[in-house]
Formats: structure tokens, sequence, C-alpha cells
């Protein structure tokens, strides 16, 4: 999984994580800056281990197993409205609520919380 400039492929989401194994079911997406566009399969992914490194910057190289699974749909609808839902939501408000862009610091406000529940949503949270 790789991406360029947030177009390719990438994990979404850690449904029904196991703490003991470090496993989890996430879906492989193609993204198109960093918006999943369409799923492409479902995975069981295992962390085998994780290394923590200095050249010039700090950086964490994790290895995984990846075991494919029939697409997890509850997941990949989760996925969808987790990130155009939260779109439309700050749309809807822009356009219907006039005094909601009066105040630009409340649409500032507003923009971390939509990724935090977007995250959320990824991470199998609310399923």
């Amino acid at each position: 999984m790789s991406h360029f400039m947030g177009i390719g492929t990438t994990l979404y989401g850690e449904k029904d994580y196991n703490k003991d194994t470090h496993e989890y079911i996430a879906t492989k997406w193609f993204i198109f800056f960093l918006f999943p566009i369409f799923p492409i399969a479902s995975f069981r992914v295992k962390r085998l281990n994780t290394k923590l490194g200095f050249d010039g910057f700090l950086s964490v190289n994790s290895q995984y197993e990846l075991t494919q699974i029939k697409k997890d749909s509850n997941q990949i609808f989760l996925t969808y409205l987790g990130t155009y839902g939260a779109i439309i939501l700050f749309f809807l408000l822009v356009i219907y609520v006039p005094s909601f862009v009066e105040i630009s610091g409340l649409v500032l406000f507003c923009i971390p919380f939509i990724f935090i529940i977007r995250s959320a949503i990824h991470r199998g949270s609310f399923s």
C-alpha cells in the first residue's frame, strides 16, 4: 500500500481490535487526496513488530501480516458515512445557519472535530 500526494491505496479502519494479539480488521481503499473513493479488499491485520529509528528524523517502521477476508460491508459503510457525512454536515451548517459563517473562529474550531469523528469511525469505535 502506498500513495503519493494522497493518491493511491491505504488501509482504513481498526474494527474488532484484539489487544492481546494486536489483530484487527481493516479495509484497503483507493484514495484520492486521502479521501476514500472505493474499497478494494478487507484484511485481518496482525502487527508483527515495530521498530523506532532515527535517520535525522524519528522514524517508525512496522511490519504487518495481512490475511484477506470477505469485504466488511459495515466498515465500508461507516467509512463512507464518517468521511462524506462529516463534509456534508459541515457544508449544510455553512449554508443553512447564517451565523455559522459569520463566526469564523467557530468554523475553524469545528474542523478538527470532523477529523476526530472520521478517525473514530475508521477505528471502529462506533460499530
